[in-house]
């Protein structure tokens, strides 16, 4: 196995999980800031699923990391399944636990940040002055 594909698959795992907890950060101060978390999440799971395919001997091919890029909750099942059988499964359940888990502990950071601010209710948004002014 290509020492370089290991530790790319294992930065692609970690680019995830920090994509969760800042999704999960982000989603309590702004629900705007989703999607750019979405697509964070998203390519760093069509990233490690390229590499590990790889790792296992499989031809991954081009349409089917533009489909997981917009289907990563059920794609990466069928990747796990496909190149792991059932025990690709067990890791897609554990998987999705520990984002569960970082998104849980992002949205507990973003509720800190907000309690943090001088008035929490107020939006993020700058107000600008009227034109009388």
């Amino acid at each position: 196995m290509p020492e370089w594909a290991i530790r790319q698959r294992r930065f692609a795992l970690s680019l995830a999980l920090a994509g969760s907890f800042l999704h999960g950060v982000l989603r309590e101060i702004d629900a705007v800031l989703d999607i750019p978390t979405f697509l964070l999440v998203a390519s760093a799971v069509v990233l490690f699923c390229q590499l590990d395919a790889l790792l296992h001997g499989k031809i991954y091919q081009r349409a089917f990391a533009w489909l997981l890029m917009f289907t990563w909750p059920l794609g990466v099942a069928v990747h796990l399944y496909w190149t792991r059988r059932w025990r690709g499964l067990l890791l897609y359940v554990a998987f999705g636990f520990v984002q569960s888990a970082a998104v849980a502990v992002g949205a507990g950071a973003g509720n800190l940040v907000l309690q943090a601010r001088p008035n929490p209710l107020d939006t993020l948004e700058v107000e600008m002055p009227s034109e009388g002014e």
